[in-house]
């Protein structure tokens, strides 16, 4: 029997699928369902994002994932294969907000996690009963996973696990994903994470994640959880547990947990480099809109502080709303992240995914450009999916991109950065300055917070940029 995962990439614009070179760290997902999945199974992984999938090796199943921006490409995927003769399984938290929609073009669905019914359905398949629907507990423990099988990865293909390379004089690697607890309580109106995995709190126990770290030899992990820090008691465990293991690490957490100054000492103690967190708005009429209760604007620089003063570099995640707010909310923005010393910004013009309190409350007005945009390749940029009343569409992508940038001018980079002189303050003038140089050389450049993040790899983007199309742009 053999298996195929594919992890689903994103179309671009002008009808290509977006590829490139290299990839930062791999994703957890595949791995982990490589590793349930029995040893006497032919198993496979395909990244489309680094390269297409192999049609002629004839899997007898395809499992598929991607995100809710992906999914046009997975459903092409999953055509293919089916034309061939695979049996097409899909999971992952788009297809869990529809999986009607996915029913009509795969063979198998699963709804929500699939650590248990991934093994069941491979039983079932082998037995000839495969089942349309698996449903998993939103419920189930998180105990007795074995370690993700990174093995069937090409480590090559990614800068957090190449040894050797320039960058690894700067990153600790290896450096692997790694998942310690699940849920979210705050259900933020845009978000899928609490419909997805539940608004409870559950833990992987400490035990388990240390076994996991040291078998995977990790110099440095990405701790994938929505919120590390979630359970206070519980992360002052895990972080104590850490600290023998001498790693760099980063993951996600509320900006409240700085209160708790126990927690940042041990988090720091621990190896904790950076922590991103939702941020969102700066104005508290733009958290309540986004049922976002947890954060307190007139808190923001005081836990910012916090965080850097033990040595956590904070990427603070922006959201707006196309056509709405005020016109000066991005030069407010900027001079705020600037004038509060934050390291890293990401901002996002809010996507409505399906399922999400903000994409139904769009769809009961009649305010979506398209109801089911993701079937579609996206137009060309900004391809707001949702327009407001508020600022015109070309003024609202023209003062976005242009604050956006100002955040990453040398100006604003001398004042905010670095926020500390702890262990790793350098990363903060090699993003930094990483993301200027990105920012002046692409102009539809969108997630400048990443050089190493965009569509291609920094060399590659380089060589783009100078000896390739990019020279048009």
């Amino acid at each position: 029997m053999k298996v195929l995962f594919v992890d689903a990439a994103r179309y671009r614009s002008d009808g290509r699928v977006n590829r490139t070179a290299k990839a930062y760290i791999p994703a957890i997902t595949l791995p982990r369902l490589a590793a349930l999945t029995p040893r006497d199974v032919e198993t496979r992984i395909n990244l489309d994002l680094l390269a297409e999938p192999d049609y002629a090796w004839a899997p007898d199943v395809v499992a598929i994932t991607g995100y809710t921006k992906s999914m046009s490409r997975a459903y092409d995927i999953a055509a293919e294969f089916r034309r061939r003769g695979s049996h097409v399984a899909m999971g992952g938290i788009h297809v869990s907000m529809v999986p009607e929609e996915a029913l009509e073009r795969c063979d198998t669905v699963f709804v929500g996690e699939a650590e248990e019914t991934w093994p069941r359905f491979i039983a079932d398949f082998r037995r000839g009963a495969p089942q349309r629907l698996y449903k998993g507990d939103p419920t189930q423990s998180l105990s007795g996973w074995p370690v993700p099988r990174y093995d069937l990865l090409d480590h090559g293909k990614f800068y957090s696990l190449q040894k050797g390379t320039l960058l690894s004089r700067f990153i600790p690697v290896p450096a692997y994903p790694v998942e310690t607890s699940r849920g979210c309580p705050h259900a933020c109106s845009f978000c899928s994470v609490s419909p997805f995995l539940g608004t409870a709190y559950r833990m992987r126990p400490v035990a388990e994640v240390v076994a996991e770290v040291k078998a995977l030899g990790a110099r440095g992990c990405m701790f994938v959880d929505n919120n590390i820090f979630g359970d206070h008691a519980r992360a002052k465990e895990l972080l104590k547990a850490l600290i023998p293991l001498k790693i760099s690490w980063v993951s996600h957490a509320t900006l409240a947990s700085a209160d708790d100054k126990e927690l940042l000492e041990l988090a720091e103690a621990s190896g904790c480099r950076s922590i991103t967190v939702g941020l969102e708005s700066i104005d508290e009429a733009g958290l309540s809109s986004y049922n976002k209760g947890v954060n307190r604007v007139g808190d923001y620089r005081r836990q910012l502080k916090a965080y850097a003063d033990h040595g956590i570099s904070v990427l603070a995640s922006m959201v707006f709303m196309p056509g709405y707010g005020a016109p000066d909310q991005f030069s407010r923005a900027a001079d705020f992240l600037t004038g509060a010393r934050v390291p890293y910004a990401a901002w996002w013009t809010l996507t409505p995914l399906p399922a999400t309190p903000f994409y139904r409350d769009l769809k009961a007005k009649g305010l979506l450009r398209r109801e089911n945009w993701w079937l579609q390749r996206p137009g060309q940029s900004p391809d707001y999916k949702f327009l407001g009343p508020d600022i015109p569409e070309e003024q609202f992508a023209r003062d976005f991109l242009r604050y956006y940038r100002k955040i990453y001018s040398l100006r604003s980079i001398l004042r905010r950065v670095p926020t500390h002189f702890k262990a790793g303050w350098w990363a903060e003038l090699m993003w930094n300055f990483g993301a200027f140089f990105v920012s002046r050389l692409r102009k539809d450049a969108m997630n400048l917070y990443s050089p190493l993040g965009h569509d291609r790899g920094m060399l590659s983007f380089l060589k783009w940029r100078f000896f390739g199309p990019g020279r048009r742009a």
